[in-house]
């Protein structure tokens, strides 16, 4: 065994430590055969080391020590051949070490430790239970050269906050201005592993300095964390945001920072649904808004802005304003009056609104005649398809045109390592019959996979969200939109959620206006991915 624990190929060596868990071994003799196989150069070998380590389910202060020394810091990045690796032995390193809490403590605690990193050390010490764990931590950072957080260990940190001695200790370390960009990135790119209340409240400090920064990344930032943590106690650093000189992104992330307090705010959202510089989806989300404080003042306005759209910009008011129960009361008011047709509704709409009030009649109705519309879509789609099938038959079309026209369906579409991952990926597309190609293109309904249908989030506040469905655990969900961006929301937000059944993420009519020749060009494209 030892010869072939010695072999120069990799394999046997991988296979040699992989045969160790059969033997009854005592953890002396295992930590004398694998220490220098602990460092080998090929990380098969390394991983399968730490394995081993976990399977044989003994331990001593040597075994302790080799996992110990693979919890090496993060490196950056998740390239094969480095970081991939780094981490991935840090994972094993730390779940081998879950097994053996007592000796994993009596090591920590013993001379021997202080020959390994404090990083190695800290995210060792995360396979204590936790009392222990956050005990061995505040001993660990007081002894630390380095007071620097880096992810892993904010993460670290932001887990322990309940603790009040933690928290004592490491408030002046993340209310530190001279960090304050960082610390509220790590929050915000960590949201769903960190949030707490009492992260938020260390946090109001370096946001407060981000907002006075000067530098507008920085204050987006720091108006971006206001809102995603609902921090009230910001507004009045907020406010002065709003005005016609700042950017529509600064506006948005205002709104964010504004939202959780409709009455308290109730002026600054109207002021913003009148400005007609502004992109219309932000206005009508400052209308929405401003409906929960005064459903008048909102009616007033969006009765004043209705009649200046087109039939476009009015489907995107139904679809926003649908959100909320205040906005399908809008809505409704709009639809009964004649100001909107059901030609502005969607089905996903007009059920949103129904399930405001399932009694209100004004709702029932306008349900009916959406479906009824939708039923007669139907017929018409036939029609349609034969056009568009008679285009793809006579074959020609430019590609390079068409590669042009592509790039909006990589908003949620991946192919090779562009586009996104919110529908299936369009290699292979080439190889797809005409009819089929084109009705999941003017018909994204009928062919929509169960895990790309939308998924709708109802928040306790009456509010709805729908995307693509990015993750769903005990923290909460996470939805993902058309062009990449994404959004969390904390499961004790969450009132139901669900997957809409034969619903696509795509939206219909994206090439219902396109000229034969661009349908040419873009099919022919289309056609051309192997």
């Amino acid at each position: 065994m030892v010869t072939l624990l010695g072999t120069q190929y990799d394999n046997l060596r991988r296979e040699a430590v992989r045969a160790l868990q059969s033997f009854s071994l005592d953890a002396g003799t295992l930590a004398q055969l694998l220490e220098g196989l602990s460092k080998d150069d090929n990380p098969m070998v390394r991983s399968e080391v730490l394995r081993t380590l976990d399977a044989v389910g003994t331990a001593n202060p040597e075994t302790i020590a080799l996992l110990v020394g693979a919890c090496n810091p993060p490196l950056e990045g998740n390239d094969m051949g480095g970081a991939y690796e780094r981490n991935f032995e840090r994972y094993l390193a730390r779940k081998a070490l879950e097994n053996y809490p007592k000796e994993l403590l009596a090591f920590i605690r013993s001379p021997q430790a202080s020959q390994y990193a404090t990083a190695n050390l800290i995210w060792a010490s995360q396979a204590l239970p936790q009392e222990e764990r956050e005990t061995v931590f505040m001993d660990l950072w007081k002894k630390a050269d380095n007071k620097e957080l880096d992810e892993p260990t904010f993460i670290i940190v932001a887990g322990m906050l309940e603790n009040k001695q933690v928290m004592k200790m490491m408030l002046p370390v993340l209310e530190n201005v001279g960090k304050a960009q960082e610390h509220v990135s790590l929050t915000l790119d960590n949201l769903a592993k960190v949030q707490s209340k009492e992260l938020t409240n260390a946090m109001i400090r370096p946001i407060g300095h981000l907002l006075k920064s000067g530098d507008m990344a920085q204050q987006n930032l720091g108006l971006e964390a206001i809102g995603k943590l609902g921090i009230s106690s910001l507004r009045d650093n907020v406010v002065p945001f709003v005005n016609e000189d700042s950017s529509s992104e600064t506006i948005k992330l205002a709104m964010l920072a504004l939202v959780g307090q409709p009455e308290k705010n109730r002026a600054i959202f109207e002021r913003i649904a009148k400005m007609e510089n502004l992109e219309l989806d932000l206005r009508i989300d400052a209308i929405q808004t401003l409906a929960k404080a005064d459903i008048q003042a909102a009616s007033k306005v969006i009765n004043g802005m209705i009649p200046g759209l087109d039939q476009s910009q009015k489907q995107l008011v139904t679809r926003i304003l649908s959100n909320s129960e205040e906005g399908s009361s809008l809505l409704k008011e709009l639809f009964d009056s004649g100001v909107l047709s059901t030609e502005e509704f969607d089905l996903s709409s007009a059920e949103k609104i129904l399930a405001s009030d399932k009694e209100d009649a004004r709702a029932i109705r306008l349900h009916n005649e959406v479906k009824n519309g939708i039923e007669e879509e139907k017929k018409a789609f036939e029609s349609k398809l034969q056009r568009f099938m008679g285009i793809a038959e006579k074959g020609g079309g430019n590609p390079e045109n068409g590669k042009k026209l592509f790039q909006t369906c990589l908003m949620c579409h991946r192919v090779g390592d562009q586009g996104q991952d919110f529908a299936p990926a369009l290699d292979g597309s080439a190889t797809r019959e005409n009819e089929a190609l084109l009705t999941a293109i003017l018909n994204p309904d009928a062919a929509v996979e169960s895990s790309y249908a939308v998924f709708r989030i109802t928040k306790k506040d009456g509010n709805s969200m729908e995307g693509y469905l990015v993750k769903r655990d005990d923290r909460g969900t996470t939805l993902g939109f058309m062009g990449g961006s994404s959004q969390f929301v904390q499961a004790s937000d969450i009132a139901s959620q669900g997957f809409m059944g034969g619903r696509s993420f795509m939206p219909k009519g994206l090439i219902d206006n396109y000229s034969d020749e661009q349908v040419s060009d873009l099919l022919s494209f289309i056609k051309s991915l192997n």
